[in-house]
């Protein structure tokens, strides 16, 4: 149990990683965007 716990909460800490750079990625293809519709 303890195991699968320890588990459960590095898979969380992961996923929360992966989000905060998935955001980071969307904003960084805004601003992309954003200068090729400026050009």
């Amino acid at each position: 149990m303890e195991v699968i716990y320890i588990e459960t909460k590095l898979f969380e800490k992961m996923m929360n990683q992966f989000n905060a750079f998935t955001k980071q990625v969307d904003s960084l293809c805004q601003k992309v965007n954003v200068k090729n519709l400026s050009a």
